[in-house]
């Protein structure tokens, strides 16, 4: 009985270490994704801020 105990514990401690180890690998995996997202999001903005201001300047020069 003492056998099987010490196996279901240390079977237990090792499900939560890989618990552990897979909640890390989410973390990380989010954080990269969220990033990824910004820089993203971020790019689009600059190019969509440019382009308009590309065609302001066109749309003043024809008005002179």
């Amino acid at each position: 009985m003492i056998n099987q105990l010490a196996r279901q514990i240390k079977a237990l401690d090792q499900a939560n270490l890989a618990l552990q180890d897979a909640h890390r690998r989410l973390l990380t995996e989010r954080e990269q994704e969220r990033k990824h997202l910004a820089r993203e999001i971020h790019d689009q903005v600059i190019q969509d801020l440019l382009s308009e201001n590309y065609h302001w300047k066109k749309y003043l020069n024809r008005r002179r």
